[in-house]
This record gives C-alpha cells, structure tokens and sequence, in this order.
C-alpha cells in the first residue's frame, strides 16, 4: 500500500497531464541528455577497454532493487559510469564490425515520443493513430517493392521476419498439396520431406527458422555460390531435380539480397523465374540490401525481387534507425490469412467487418513496439535524396578501401564490394609462416577494440580467418581506414612477438 510520500510522488514517476508531471518529464530527459552529450563528447575511443569481467564485478558490488530507491540524478549518473561509458561508441568513424549503424537523431527523437505513449500495436483500440501510420507505412513499402496486392508487418528484425517467410511458405505448401489447416491440424507425415533452398552463405537465420517451424534443419538444402559470393542457378537447378527424384517435396527457395559477410546479391531474375517454373514459394532476405529497393538510382540492383512471395527488409541496419526496427513483406495480402488467428478480446471478426486495423491479425507477435514512428520521422526529415547521399557515399567509400587493400602487400583482398562489406585479411611480408595466418588474424579483431582503436569484425572464408570491414558510418574517411590498416599490421606484429615469446 503506498504511503503519502509515495502518493506525492505519483505525478514524477507517471506522465500525466500535471505540471508537476511535465517537470518530471523534462527533469528526465535533461539529465539523459548531459549524460549522453557528456560522454559522447569525451569518448574518444570505440571501446573503453574494460573486459567482460571487469564489468561483471562493477554490476556485483552496485546495490540494485533496494527498498528505498535514489534521486533520478544519481541512477542517471549511475547509467553513465557503468553503461554510457562502456558501451561500443557507434559514433567513431572506426567501429566497421557489423550491420550495426549509428541511429538517424530524428528516429532517437521518435524513440523517446513512442516510449512515452507506449502504443501496443496489436490491436487498434490500444493504438490508434499508430495503427493507421503503420499500415501508411506498410503500403508505402509495398508500392516501392511493386507488390499492388500486397501488405506488410513490422517485426522485431530480419530473424523474424525470415522465420514468417518460410512460416507461411511452410503452411501454404500443406493447404495447397493437402487441403489441411495445419494451424489446426499440425504438420502433416509428410512434412519430414520438406525442403528449403539456400545458398551456403545464407544467413543463419534461415536454419534457426527451419528448426523452430518443426522441420529441421537438416531440411536445408545448400546451393554453391560463384565467384561473387553469390547463389549459382545452375546448382540451385540441379539440388531442386536431385530432391524432387529422391521424392522430397520444394517448400521453398530462400535468396539474399545482401548476404551478411560480402553485402552479395543473389541473381534475383534467374531464380525467380526458377521458382514459378517449378512452382516454389520464394522469399528474399533483403535485410541488408532492401534499402536499394526506395531509392531511384540503385533499385535497379535489385532486379527481380518484386517476383518473390516474400521480403524481408531492415531498418535498424541501412536505413540507419534505433533497434529495433524491420518490416515482412508479402506479395499477396491473403497470405497473411495462413497465420490469421482472431481473439474475442484483441481482434474480434466483427472488428474487421466494420474495417478497424487490429494488426496483430498479421503477425506472430502480440505486444509490439511502434517501431513505425521511426522510419517515418527519419525520412520526412532527411527525405528519400538524403537517405540516397548517406548510401552512395558508404557504397563509393567501400569500393575505395577494396582499392587500398588491394593495392597494399601486407593484405589479401577476399571480394569486389557489392554492397558496403569488404572482407580481407593480414598476410605481411614475409613476417610469418602461413600456418600462423589464421591465429594472428582470428586475435587482431579483439586486440583493436580493446586497445580503443576500432572494431572490425572476424569470419571465415575458404577455410581461412579473415577479417571485415562494415562501412555503414557515412562519416569514416579512407584516411580512417589507412590508420586502421596500420593499426592492424603493427598490432598483429606485435602479437606474434608475444607468441614467440611464450613459445620460447
């Protein structure tokens, strides 16, 4: 039972329509912003260095979830010596790891207004207006994707939105071979000779997805990538024919438009028409390069993906917003009734009858964010032609620093950039027997981000360790990239002095 104190301060911990209320608010937002402002200024590294353990300790001596709690200034200071100050920097122009992109300052103002109205975007009574500028968000995606027919759903991220592709691929197949709603029925016996077309650098996500649907992921079948990374039709043909003679049944076939090591872009126009020959579900993984899609010089990259059945597209990676933030897209809006379930207290029948937007109808999540708000604050502030700048520019950068390596002896160029993905390795001068390659190359990453001086990312190749270059900051210069490679090259002659030494 609260006690008058308690009571009094009701209005500083809810927004309401009180003055004191608003004070609070703006009380709350002034101290996040000097802490941020604060150690943004001064953080002049990726990383501050400290290992995992050393942060573990931190949190075990802080008192946590004490009876009396603290002023919102000392927890705020709180968060900046134990979080802001010890999180990776997405700012420096140095953090190249992954497709983890500094957020657009138009979409952290939208997380701030979506976190206080708190929308639940499953049904539109708990949302509104929110409702109403998701779906206008939604249609707008499936204008610029040329699906007429189409719709589609905010998710929580590429995962998911792969994971409903093959869900509805999955339950479209049994419909149409079976006539069975295996929504109710479950899957049928014949399930077990399901299987899904992948190239063998398709993101993981797409076994993860096989193995929760109840198919496994020995239901993966792997295609042969070319020269480029990229998924060779001809093998996609040959695994479809070898299947179907061993009496397995085509569920569907999974192509990238933006794989996660080498930014490659399948041949979206030959597998397509491979898929309506044969009469297969086909769903794109565009997470990372379905930017290309909205913007009028470079769609025609993407060749072919209006063809799918499906899309996956991000926005927390190449349309630079907050995480989380990622839409699903269908080519034919009905498809959306093959995970259709309807609840008398969320999304009645008679709620559709009369046309209310309860958009849970149309997907696996209940309770979602509206993640929406982002995307649409963002591009009516910098407009499609900023969003078209920021990329050309991290794509020319990316064939730039492709360039340098190649042209640089102490390093091994693995690919031709087709997105903003390079992806090379240490080899020296002779320094070092090719044996140690891999070690010294697998160390480096770690070495760099906990020296403060960058964070690149680690992955293999041809059964060798390389190392990769995410370009998605459009404020790294090529001059950032030489210090790097530098940094690379002394730190990882500096290693192998270390190895020796133990050795010894």
């Amino acid at each position: 039972m609260l006690n008058t104190t308690e009571t009094q301060n009701l209005d500083e911990w809810f927004l309401t329509d009180s003055e004191k209320s608003n004070s609070a608010l703006q009380h709350a937002v002034d101290l996040a912003m000097f802490g941020l402002s604060n150690v943004y200024a001064n953080q002049k590294h990726v990383y501050s260095g400290i290992d995992h353990n050393a942060l573990k300790q931190q949190f075990n001596k802080t008192a946590f979830a004490q009876h009396q709690g603290m002023s919102l200034k000392s927890v705020q200071q709180q968060t900046n010596d134990l979080i802001l100050k010890h999180s990776l920097n997405l700012g420096s122009r140095k953090c190249l790891a992954h497709l983890h992109c500094p957020p657009l300052i138009p979409a952290i103002s939208a997380e701030l207004t979506l976190a206080a109205m708190n929308q639940s975007m499953d049904s539109w009574d708990q949302s509104p207006a929110a409702s109403v500028m998701e779906q206008f968000i939604c249609d707008w995606l499936c204008n610029e994707f040329n699906f007429s027919r189409g719709d589609s759903t905010f998710t929580s991220g590429g995962t998911q939105s792969n994971q409903m592709g093959l869900l509805l691929a999955r339950n479209k197949l049994i419909r149409k071979r079976l006539n069975q709603d295996c929504q109710k029925t479950g899957l049928p016996a014949e399930a077990t000779s399901y299987r899904v077309f992948c190239s063998e650098v398709a993101h993981f996500s797409i076994k993860q997805s096989m193995s929760i649907l109840g198919l496994g992921s020995d239901s993966i079948v792997q295609v042969k990538t070319d020269n480029h990374q990229s998924m060779d039709v001809q093998d996609l043909r040959s695994k479809i024919a070898e299947q179907m003679a061993q009496g397995n049944i085509p569920m569907a076939i999974c192509a990238a438009a933006g794989t996660t090591d080498f930014g490659s872009i399948d041949p979206l126009q030959t597998i397509a028409a491979t898929a309506h020959e044969y009469g297969i579900w086909l769903h794109v993984d565009a997470a990372y390069g379905g930017v290309l899609q909205v913007l009028p010089s470079l769609k025609d990259r993407l060749t072919g993906i209006d063809q799918a059945d499906s899309v996956t597209v991000d926005f927390h990676k190449f349309f630079y917003q907050p995480i989380s933030s990622s839409a699903f897209l269908v080519k034919n809006a009905q498809d959306f009734s093959l995970i259709q379930l309807n609840a008398d207290y969320l999304n009645p029948l008679e709620d559709e009858e009369i046309g209310l937007p309860n958009l849970v109808t149309k997907s696996i999540q209940t309770t979602r964010r509206f993640d929406a708000l982002k995307l649409y604050m963002s591009l009516q502030h910098i407009g499609i032609g900023g969003l078209e700048a920021i990329v050309h520019r991290t794509l020319d950068l990316a064939d730039s620093v492709a360039e340098l390596i190649k042209h640089d002896e102490r390093f091994e160029l693995a690919n031709t950039p087709s997105l903003n993905a390079v992806v090379f390795r240490w080899v020296g001068k002779g320094e070092l027997h090719s044996s140690e390659l891999d070690s010294v190359n697998q160390q480096a990453s770690q070495v760099l981000i906990m020296k403060g001086l960058a964070n690149i990312a680690k992955t293999r190749y041809e059964n060798k360790a390389w190392l990769k270059f995410t370009l998605l900051n459009p404020q790294t210069e090529l001059e950032d990239i030489a210090e790097v490679l530098n940094d690379v090259h002394e730190e990882i002659l500096a290693l192998s002095a270390q190895n020796m030494e133990q050795c010894a």
